[in-house]
């Protein structure tokens, strides 16, 4: 459906949600029904490494995407498989849209070790639309 790339996108939307919108997750959201997607879209946070991969081996994400500027999802996948404490922001598009598809904008990372901070700053302190870092936290998204 999603024409940038020609890839072949699994538009099974019920299973990709079931690993984006949990029960906990709707609870804590405070929603009532089934109406998560606002404009077509629906934002998710803290994705981390297995999630991301079971996307792209289910082919919900595509390795060659990117948001804008950003780094592809195959660079995410390499930046987040050895850092625990890392994961992904972004957002999923609806079934009904012919954009159908997951996109990856940003990264986050919590409980940062010195190397972690200077990772974080080499490879994204430079480029990223928005850049945080401080002792507890970090933050870059690509608008």
């Amino acid at each position: 459906m999603y024409e940038m790339y020609d890839f072949d996108f699994n538009t099974d939307q019920e299973l990709r949600d079931s690993k984006l919108i949990t029960p906990e997750w709707v609870k804590n959201q405070g929603y009532h029904d089934e109406n998560w997607y606002h404009g077509g879209l629906r934002h998710f946070n803290d994705m981390d490494y297995d999630t991301l991969q079971w996307m792209v081996d289910n082919r919900f994400a595509d390795l060659e995407e990117r948001q804008n500027d950003g780094p592809t999802i195959k660079s995410f996948l390499r930046y987040l498989k050895d850092r625990p404490n890392f994961s992904v922001i972004g957002y999923v598009v609806d079934s009904s849209r012919n954009d159908y598809r997951l996109s990856v904008d940003g990264i986050t990372a919590t409980d940062l070790s010195v190397d972690d901070k200077e990772f974080f700053s080499t490879i994204f302190g430079r480029w990223a639309d928005e850049y945080e870092l401080n002792d507890e936290s970090a933050r870059a998204w690509w608008d």
